[in-house]
């Protein structure tokens, strides 16, 4: 037991059900007494129920009247095939904030999975209550007439994500890779998991930020719209000479007019003009490519280093109020793997 408690994940508790309760700690008995089959006589027939026999026949030997054995299937027979099972600690489960980030509701097609994810997000968006408390709510999976509304909200901020993985489903979907656009063209594209990865990591910045702090994004936002609205009017925006700028469908610059067409890259641009307002960038040598490259700097370095400059000339004419960051909550952001 004093290893149980000290190395719990060392022990297999899948699907356990039979407990027993000592100075109100719960410990599986199956997989304490796995370790010690020779010792208890249990080699040659190992189930639970001889288990709990023979730890019954040694509590009892030793007088020791604070033990109780616990059968989670006995809690409400109707419920049976209503149980989700997840081990947890009674003492802990009081002190325990929430840290686990992979969480696996199991059992059997019907038994209340999905409808239970969006308990457990209601739950953590609360904040209301510890992981201990919310772990024994979800595992009694009782039904209720509360209504669950908060993961509506999660949902609405694009901060749940939802995916099947089937024979099919590939790397490229689930992590990033090049996807064929309509204009006949191939670039990488993000999937899911990479997706919600950047929402939360921006999520977590912004959460951190002086809010006095200059923001990029906002300018390479401001610019993209002052691009629209001039080709909306009939109006070519231009880089330099007879180089033109317009978006693509995914709303990154795209440059054409002279040259054969450029795509730029908001995470290059993002990546690099603070550093070219700092004078880090003085030339287009200095935009380095954006992954690994034997190249000196970037494939459409001058194209960069030109667009920097404009970029700058932009912002000269902008209210550098409405360029600050906005501070942010610190959110939850969920991906389910149905």
């Amino acid at each position: 037991m004093k290893t149980y408690d000290l190395h719990k994940e060392q022990f297999d508790t899948n699907g356990a059900y039979s407990h027993f309760k000592i100075d109100n700690k719960l410990y599986p008995i199956k997989a304490i007494c796995r370790k010690h089959l020779e010792l208890l006589e249990l080699k040659d027939d190992f189930t639970t129920d001889n288990a709990k026999r023979r730890l019954k026949n040694i509590f009892d030997q030793k007088n020791t009247n604070n033990i109780t054995f616990i059968d989670m299937r006995e809690d409400n027979t109707a419920q049976q095939d209503n149980k989700i099972s997840k081990d947890f600690n009674n003492t802990e489960k009081e002190q325990m904030e929430f840290n686990t980030k992979n969480i696996i509701l199991y059992g059997v097609p019907g038994v209340g999975k999905t409808h239970n994810y969006k308990r457990l997000i209601s739950l953590l968006e609360q904040g209301k209550k510890s992981e201990g408390n919310i772990f024994e709510e979800i595992c009694d999976n009782t039904p209720t007439q509360t209504t669950y509304t908060d993961h509506e909200q999660a949902l609405k901020e694009n901060r749940v994500e939802f995916i099947t993985f089937h024979q099919s489903y590939s790397y490229e979907e689930f992590i990033e890779g090049l996807r064929p656009q309509v204009d006949g063209n191939i670039e990488i594209e993000d999937g899911i998991f990479k997706n919600i990865c950047e929402k939360a990591r921006k999520n977590l910045e912004n959460s951190k930020i002086n809010e006095e702090e200059f923001s990029t994004e906002k300018l390479l936002e401001n610019f993209k719209n002052f691009i629209t609205e001039k080709l909306s009017n009939g109006e070519i925006s231009y880089l330099k000479n007879q180089i033109t700028m317009y978006l693509s469908q995914k709303n990154s610059i795209v440059l054409g007019g002279q040259i054969e067409k450029q795509n730029l890259s908001d995470e290059v641009i993002l990546r690099d003009y603070v550093k070219f307002k700092k004078g880090e960038i003085k030339s287009y040598k200095d935009v380095k490519p954006s992954q690994n490259s034997k190249s000196i700097y970037h494939g459409n370095a001058v194209y960069y280093f030109n667009f920097y400059q404009k970029l700058r000339e932009f912002e000269n004419t902008q209210n550098q109020n409405d360029l600050q960051k906005t501070k942010e909550t610190l959110k939850n952001f969920y991906l389910i793997i149905d």
